[in-house]
């Protein structure tokens, strides 16, 4: 409840949750705010994620099923590129106007450069690597820059399996 309660209180820019494998963090701390963001907010998010395989996985096998199971099931895209369950790999734009776009830790500067949003939702940190002396190579601080420009309103959320002591959170 106290880390839902976060989600809504504007005061927190910044949530990271960490735990063990299989205890629910996915849905509570990357798929709650996603949709909460999406849905009950109708703006953007930039959901971020280590590779390619993991971006299909997380729409098709955690994003998706929940919003086909809700009443924001209306919402999903109807025509075009991200209609027929979406394509992770292109920004998946909702009937509400609010646009989910995935990327991934590999991306380089320039395949991030282009979108800004509000809200990042990263789940998986561990899989960015360490922070890199360098910003052009540090994926994690890509992506973490593409909310600069909202400055005091910005809202990131970061999320992990618990792995080594020398992990990201």
């Amino acid at each position: 409840a106290m880390w839902l309660d976060a989600v809504e209180d504007e005061r927190w820019q910044r949530v990271a949750t960490i735990g063990p494998a299989q205890t629910g963090k996915t849905l509570i701390a990357c798929v709650v705010p996603t949709l909460f963001h999406l849905f009950e907010h109708a703006e953007n998010v930039i959901l971020g994620v280590p590779d390619a395989a993991m971006a299909a996985d997380k729409w098709r096998e955690d994003l998706l099923p929940i919003i086909e199971r809700t009443r924001y099931r209306s919402l999903l895209p109807t025509s075009g590129s991200s209609s027929r369950g979406g394509d992770p790999r292109a920004a998946i734009r909702f009937r509400n106007g609010a646009t989910l776009r995935i990327m991934t830790g590999g991306a380089g500067a320039k395949a991030v450069a282009g979108y800004t949003a509000r809200v990042l939702v990263v789940t998986e940190v561990d899989g960015f690597g360490r922070v890199a002396s360098s910003e052009e190579t540090d994926r994690l601080s890509l992506l973490e820059a593409r909310t600069r420009q909202y400055r005091g309103q910005r809202r990131i959320y970061l999320e992990c399996t618990v792995t080594t002591a020398q992990g990201r959170i």
